[in-house]
């Protein structure tokens, strides 16, 4: 019973830690996107200048960037951990290359196709990637290596 806690503790706080870490990873490389995301910054001012009520926009614009956020940072670790969780996989390769996976196709799955994709949507891709990366790595180091979880049983 003690154990099954501590493993559920673990797990929660791997995926807090993964999700936050997942996120900072995606403000800071955000910067290197160029061009495919200054150009949604374009058209969010062209549409403000022209709206008659920006306030409604504004409100709007952060709502879907929040929920944007929550998909590429919350989802994928939160899919993969669950799984890796269910079937009892500790796999490093698992956690880190699932996210990254997972993480770098929600581009093309939300858009619901695998089209040919321009160099700045690769290039965005590739930084979801990273980010996945780092929040699967993150979250195999705290819930799913071994060695963490030798640390857990041992000090229960």
């Amino acid at each position: 019973m003690m154990a099954a806690l501590m493993r559920l503790i673990r797990v929660a706080a791997a995926l807090i830690i993964a999700i936050i870490m997942g996120a900072l990873a995606l403000l800071v490389l955000s910067p290197l996107a160029g061009d495919a995301l200054m150009g949604g910054f374009s058209h969010f001012m062209d549409a403000l200048l022209a709206a008659d009520e920006p306030a409604n926009l504004i409100v709007a614009t952060v709502t879907g960037m929040g929920r944007l956020v929550m998909v590429l940072t919350v989802a994928p670790v939160v899919f993969i951990g669950l799984v890796g969780e269910v079937a009892r996989w500790r796999s490093m390769l698992w956690y880190v290359a699932g996210t990254a996976l997972l993480t770098a196709a929600i581009p093309w799955i939300m858009r619901g196709g695998w089209l040919t994709a321009t160099p700045g949507e690769m290039r965005v891709s590739a930084y979801l990637a990273v980010a996945g990366l780092i929040s699967g790595t993150i979250y195999w180091l705290i819930a799913g290596s071994r060695v963490a979880a030798k640390a857990y049983t041992e000090g229960a």
